[in-house]
């Protein structure tokens, strides 16, 4: 057996070990953020999906802070992603008249939304001074694979990067921003 194979071998056993020991615990921290079971599932797997081609290229020290950091970029990505709903689905007739009416929970107090949105500011503020601290060329990575939703992939299609370049850059990008916004995570999750 080769070496090579040898360590191929070790990190399949430890993948397998990690999906078995976190699966639960993530799916139920997903899940407290997002509408529905399988919303929560589709994040989870793609959270596994991206430890599984990460480790591939890199150890992973710390899988369990890693999967949960991860797990939460990834229910950002998908309240950013999600489509809005044009206003006119929530019209219903009226008895009185064919005249549809917008029900009246679209028109709520929204008073207590401001920290939310202020937290929400303060982070993307934040995250985009840290990014424009870093090379060009490490930003655009992140940009690209985090905000843009692009896959590597498609992103050496683009930049004519090879893999190896294009995963440096991403690791540089996020031990920057994780060195930048710790102290604005543990005040979010209260940590």
């Amino acid at each position: 057996m080769t070496i090579s194979t040898q360590i191929s071998s070790l990190r399949q056993q430890q993948l397998t070990e990690a999906v078995r020991q976190y699966s639960r615990k993530l799916f139920a921290f997903v899940r407290k953020k997002v509408a529905t079971d399988q919303d929560a599932e589709d994040l989870v797997q793609d959270t596994f999906q991206q430890l599984i081609i990460t480790s591939l290229n890199e150890p992973i020290e710390q899988v369990s802070a890693w999967l949960y950091r991860v797990a939460g970029n990834k229910v950002i990505d998908w309240y950013r992603k999600k489509k809005p709903v044009p206003l006119e689905n929530f019209a219903v007739k009226s008895d009185e008249s064919d005249e549809a009416i917008l029900p009246e929970f679209l028109f709520a107090d929204t008073a207590r939304i401001p920290d939310e949105l202020l937290n929400r500011k303060i982070f993307w503020d934040m995250l985009n001074d840290a990014l424009d601290e870093l090379p060009a060329e490490q930003s655009e990575v992140f940009r690209m694979h985090e905000l843009d939703g692009l896959s590597f992939e498609q992103m050496q299609e683009k930049t004519k990067a090879n893999l190896n370049t294009l995963l440096s850059r991403k690791r540089y990008a996020v031990l920057h921003l994780r060195k930048k916004l710790t102290h604005f995570y543990h005040e979010f999750f209260n940590d």
